[in-house]
């Protein structure tokens, strides 16, 4: 018999099981006493947080309270609190101003059962002036512009950061920033990335408290090729001298430029201008502007540059020529030159100067163009050695014209 008991203990438990259970339901379900029941770390619920955020407020304190309700009522409909499903709100919509406030709260009543106390009597909160704030964005470059690059200024978009919050928490903001890692960098970098709040000190500040218009910022940081250029100027032949008759130097040598790569790739020098011989008479200094093609960059920084010209090898002479001859003159007007003489400096080799005479120099007034108008003006005129191609004037000259409309 002993040991049959032994072996049938398991279903012994279970019948003892199933006898407290129906005394216990007995208990609730024909007698069901009344009774109490405390709930503790039932949430509240703030409300009139649109009240607050229009007065430039926000609750930094008390946003988790939490409070111990008791209830009573009869042990059945207490059993069947949820303490998940208990509502308790308390209205933030009368706060005006920032500081600690104590907030009463309402629990909705629940069927059957009614509250009997509750602790605390009422919530405490702190509430903190807001503000929006606008950040300056800066680029960190973790990394390298490949040799033979240079970067350009980065653009952001949106240019700032506009950052909401409470005050005391947006006054510490002083940049965002955005730390790019690549190395080698030789092109143009155009894509979005995240940023860090940070403070005057370099330290991060938690952006969870804070509320921002973009989370992600489009960085453009331009990436130009760069490249040595030496500057040159056009010698044009004048005045019996050309090219190999003529020294010169260009200050500065050379500029650095930049430029996307292809455009930089088909530049070999920069011609800074053109000079006439025939204007310089023995030496001269003369400065040009530096004028780069489109989408080209300086980066020496040097505006224009001076050439210092120098012609050797050759005499001079000065004749005087009184063969004036004006051409293409206007039907209904009368034009007769009022210069006789024109003394015209010559250069060229001695030998040649030598065989020069006045009746060689041909001065020629050309009336194409001129704006003529009745009584003098002068008017250039350019300079012919007949006979002598290694002789030529040097500088200009102007004559006098007498000018009247014929009907």
């Amino acid at each position: 018999m002993e040991k049959t008991l032994k072996n049938n203990k398991p279903l012994l438990v279970l019948v003892c099981l199933l006898i407290s259970s129906v005394l216990w339901l007995y208990v609730v379900a024909v007698q069901n006493p009344e009774g109490e029941r405390t709930i503790s770390g039932v949430k509240v619920t703030f409300v009139g947080e649109d009240a607050l955020s229009g007065r430039s407020l926000a609750m930094t304190q008390g946003n988790n309270a939490t409070v111990t309700l008791t209830f009573r009522g009869m042990k059945m409909d207490l059993a069947k609190l949820d303490k998940d499903k208990i509502e308790v709100k308390a209205d933030m919509s009368n706060i005006m101003s920032p500081g600690e406030a104590l907030l009463a709260y309402e629990v909705t009543p629940v069927s059957g059962v009614t509250l009997s106390s509750r602790s605390p009597d009422y919530i405490g909160i702190k509430t903190e002036q807001t503000s929006m704030h606008s950040v300056e964005i800066k680029l960190r470059l973790e990394g390298k512009i490949a040799d033979g690059y240079v970067a350009g200024e980065a653009i952001f978009e949106p240019a700032s950061i506009q950052v909401h919050g409470v005050q005391s928490l947006t006054d510490t903001i002083s940049y965002a920033e955005i730390v790019i890692k690549n190395t080698n960098i030789d092109k143009t970098i155009s894509r979005k990335f995240d940023y860090v709040l940070l403070d005057e000190n370099g330290n991060q500040i938690d952006r969870s408290a804070l509320t921002t218009d973009d989370e992600l910022v489009n960085v453009t940081l331009p990436v130009f090729k760069t490249k040595d250029l030496p500057l040159s100027v056009d010698i044009l032949p004048g005045g019996g001298a050309d090219v190999k008759n003529a020294t010169f130097s260009i200050t500065p040598q050379s500029i650095r430029i930049s430029g996307d790569s292809a455009t930089v790739d088909s530049l070999n020098a920069i011609t800074i201008g053109s000079i006439d011989l025939s204007q310089i008479i023995s030496s001269s200094k003369l400065t040009f502007p530096i004028l780069l093609p489109n989408d080209v960059t300086n980066l020496s920084g040097e505006t224009g540059a001076t050439v210092t010209v120098e012609v050797k090898g050759l005499e001079t002479r000065v004749l005087d020529c009184e063969n004036i001859e004006i051409v293409n003159i206007p039907k209904d007007y009368s034009v007769v030159s009022m210069t006789n003489s024109l003394p015209v400096t010559l250069r060229g080799p001695e030998a040649s100067l030598d065989q020069v005479y006045p009746h060689n120099l041909r001065a020629v007034a050309d009336m194409e163009g001129v704006n003529l108008m009745e009584g003098q003006q002068l008017v250039p005129v350019r300079m012919y050695v007949d006979g002598f191609a290694d002789v030529g004037a040097v500088s200009e000259y102007k004559i006098t014209i007498q000018v009247e409309r014929v009907s």
